[in-house]
């Protein structure tokens, strides 16, 4: 059986092309490219999804849209950080803060430039996360807020302190809204456990995970 995000990703490519075959608008393209490189994403295939994002990009920069040129230059800044090109993803981060019109995605985009500008010290990095947090917490959002305590936990894991990463992604999994951003943090949150050599509570983790994944496909296949 194929999974959810080999379905998607198929469906995503069909889209894509259906959408140049009927000759539709650069706005339809566009949209159906930042589809197409969410679910490269999800695969954790962030170079494609990179591709797909400059090439909506174009699109926009065509049309001088200048909100949907920061938004996506800002998905292919985060595409860059999966793939460690650090400095390409600053600069993108900051010409996303140019291009972005309200104060909070300005605030938003310049946060993560400064974060990665420290990705040698984890220690001033997460204080700089910390900072963000505070920030996602005034603003309400919750996706931003979910990313920056994942990113806190990795700064923490970094300066061995594995404690501290759990409560990260324990607070994680309070913000998370998305199921594949929850399942996707419960897996970490069983490897820092298991790092942490709490063996009972990653076992547990990953029974239940498991458990989900086979009821979701037994409801699937009935």
């Amino acid at each position: 059986d194929k999974s959810d995000i080999t379905k998607a990703l198929e469906g995503s490519l069909h889209g894509v092309t259906r959408a140049i075959e009927a000759g539709a608008s650069d706005e339809e393209v566009a949209q159906s490219y930042i589809k197409l490189a969410k679910d490269f994403s999800a695969n954790k295939e962030y170079a494609k999804a990179e591709d797909y994002l400059k090439r909506a990009l174009k699109l926009y920069e065509k049309l001088k849209d200048k909100e949907n040129i920061a938004i996506v230059t800002r998905e292919i800044a985060r595409a860059q950080e999966a793939q460690k090109k650090i400095t390409d993803a600053i600069s993108n981060y900051e010409s996303a803060f140019h291009f972005s019109k309200s104060a909070s995605k300005k605030q938003t985009n310049a946060n993560d430039a400064a974060r990665l500008k420290l990705n040698t010290n984890p220690l001033a990095q997460s204080a700089q996360i910390q900072s963000n947090i505070d920030f996602y917490n005034r603003t309400g959002d919750k996706k931003e807020q979910t990313l920056a305590y994942q990113q806190l936990a990795q700064a923490n894991l970094q300066m061995n302190n594995t404690p501290e990463a759990i409560k990260n992604l324990e607070q994680a999994l309070v913000t998370a809204e998305k199921p594949v951003e929850i399942v996707q943090i419960r897996r970490d949150l069983a490897a820092t456990y298991a790092a942490d050599n709490q063996l009972d509570k990653a076992i547990a983790i990953n029974k239940d995970l498991a458990e989900r994944a086979k009821e979701s496909k037994d409801i699937k296949t009935e």
